[in-house]
């Protein structure tokens, strides 16, 4: 006799063996499963795209197929999956004239004002270093011209999202 006891109810297996409480006793649709059926379903992680879920004609585990995504929750997982690539992207660094150069929001701000003061300190590859103002030109012209591609990618992509109608669409957009 098998001591595992399902309840669909409460989706939870009990063990028969044991005395629960009055105030949580096994519940009334409890049913009877073989420790092999609980032990290969319930206690094992599932295939890929599939899920434990309950046979109450056969009174036993299987394997059940995890619907897909409708094409709005698609949509919404692609736009923070592609929103979180940007933020990572934009923020990762650029090259100015064979120089790696931070992006954070604080480095930016240091190359705008380096650019409008005529010069000035920013980082560069950790280490702060001081521009001179044709420099800072030329690094701020290329910080735009990334963070403006980044921009006009992130931009495209939410647009292809938005224009999907499947949701293999949806994920083949890139950013």
């Amino acid at each position: 006799m098998s001591y595992i006891i399902y309840s669909p109810s409460k989706n939870a297996c009990y063990d028969s063996r044991l005395n629960y409480p009055d105030s949580n006793p096994i519940p009334s649709d409890g049913a009877p499963v073989s420790t092999d059926n609980w032990k290969e379903y319930w206690c094992n992680n599932p295939p890929e795209g599939k899920y434990c879920e309950w046979d109450s004609k056969d009174d036993c585990f299987c394997w059940g197929d995890i619907a897909p995504p409708t094409l709005e929750e698609c949509k919404e997982a692609k736009l923070k999956e592609i929103t979180d690539e940007y933020n990572t992207l934009v923020y990762a660094g650029f090259s100015s004239d064979g120089v790696s150069y931070e992006s954070t929001l604080e480095n930016q701000s240091r190359i705008m004002m380096a650019k409008m003061a005529g010069g000035g300190m920013v980082v560069d590859g950790g280490k702060m270093v001081m521009l001179t103002a044709t420099e800072a030109n030329q690094v701020f012209d290329d910080m735009n011209t990334y963070v403006n591609s980044c921009n006009e990618r992130y931009a495209k992509a939410q647009d292809e999202i938005e224009a999907a109608t499947t949701n293999d669409q949806v994920n083949a957009v890139v950013l």
